[in-house]
């Protein structure tokens, strides 16, 4: 019994640090995002020192989130969460 409630609370932390925290990160990324017009989004001050092929991957996720309707970034939501799951 004492390994049962070992294992739970190991899945606890797992699904905790691994699903939720994720999760939560992706959603204040998007949202932040979505909240961000593309002229504020291309004003903004670049790094010199961020690789470039990074910095075009940010600008292409940039534009991908603020080309969905709302449906779409609904369901977007709801397949990044499955994924993680």
């Amino acid at each position: 019994m004492k390994d049962n409630k070992k294992y739970e609370k190991f899945g606890r932390l797992i699904v905790s640090k691994l699903r939720d925290e994720v999760y939560s990160n992706y959603l204040e990324e998007s949202t932040n995002t979505r909240l961000t017009s593309k002229v504020a989004y291309y004003k903004k001050d670049r790094n010199p020192n961020y690789d470039s092929d990074f910095q075009k991957t940010d600008d292409e996720r940039f534009e991908f989130f603020n080309s969905l309707n709302e449906n779409q970034k609904e369901q977007l939501d709801k397949l990044i969460l499955k994924t993680i799951d």
